[in-house]
């Protein structure tokens, strides 16, 4: 059952970052959970600012300021960064302690993460201004580190915000990117209907592995199974192009061989009397086709 609500962009999840600014020569903070990443490759980040958000006047094209990840023991501080008027009213250097090391911008020395960032883009959006900033340091503690690999989220420790008006710490890892679906992906393809590959296809991919690419190579670039491949390439060395035609294919798969036939091919393999190549060029069948007799043969001897 599903309802409609009012508009809303519910979408998870919204990250809280303390931005620091440098007016009239003092560092000065605000909290915002309108920031976002753009692009890892080159670092770009979004953030919208508000009318009556502090300084909303300073963000400007080519003005640089820091973005600065605040963690879970920092909630105190934070709901405080959130509330503008209030954090107008105090010194901030007793909140934030400050530091320019390694840059011009304030950035804030407790934080495990500080981005300094320059505005590329202004666009007015209504009352509002999103800004495209680029990446031009990333400042880190050395503590972050294990292995000298990118930090975890837990290491990190952020604090989520809610639309709920609630904070949240990150919890448990659920698993690592592109091994929890190699399972699924597997299934999918092997119950999917194989796709009519076209001749000038099987062409194009034979031709990148006759100057060098590698099966693996290929499969994950044509999204085709590496075995698919070996069994084109063959037949392209074999044949010349005309091993990839849909007439050859049609003869390859369809040239009857009886149970006992199929025995003998695999067996003159399994004794290295001939080679896949050789069998292939005289008999007309497929090296997908051999590969299964003699893996079938194979279990054979074993279970005998």
């Amino acid at each position: 059952m599903k309802k409609t609500i009012d508009k809303q962009a519910l979408i998870y999840p919204k990250p809280i970052v303390i931005v620091g600014i440098l007016q009239n020569d003092s560092p000065c903070y605000f909290a915002t959970t309108s920031v976002s990443i753009i692009s890892h490759k080159p670092a770009l980040i979004a953030m919208v600012i508000e009318p009556n958000q502090p300084f909303s006047q300073a963000f400007t094209m080519d003005s640089r300021f820091s973005i600065n990840l605040p963690s879970s023991t920092w909630i105190d501080r934070v709901d405080l960064a959130l509330n503008w008027q209030s954090l107008n009213h105090l010194d901030q250097p007793n909140l934030f302690e400050t530091t320019t090391q390694k840059t011009t911008v304030p950035y804030i020395v407790d934080a495990k993460v500080a981005l300094i960032v320059k505005i590329s883009n202004v666009t007015d959006i209504g009352k509002r201004k999103l800004l495209i900033a680029d990446v031009q340091k990333t400042i880190v503690d050395d503590s972050i580190f294990i292995d000298n690999v990118n930090p975890s989220l837990n290491i990190l420790d952020p604090i989520i915000y809610g639309i709920d008006n609630k904070y949240y710490a990150i919890g448990q890892v659920l698993g690592s990117r592109q091994k929890e679906s190699e399972k699924l992906y597997q299934n999918l393809r092997k119950h999917q209907k194989p796709k009519p590959y076209n001749y000038y296809f099987k062409l194009k991919i034979c031709q990148l592995k006759e100057v060098g690419s590698t099966y693996k190579e290929l499969a994950e670039q044509f999204d085709v199974y590496s075995e698919t491949i070996e069994d084109w390439y063959m037949l392209y060395r074999i044949f010349g192009s005309a091993g990839l035609t849909r007439k050859m294919a049609i003869k390859l798969a369809n040239t009857p061989f009886t149970e006992t036939e199929q025995v003998a091919l695999a067996q003159q393999i399994i004794a290295r009397k001939a080679t896949y190549k050789s069998l292939i060029e005289t008999h007309y069948v497929s090296l997908s086709r051999l590969r299964n007799w003699v893996k079938k043969a194979r279990r054979n001897e074993k279970g005998s």
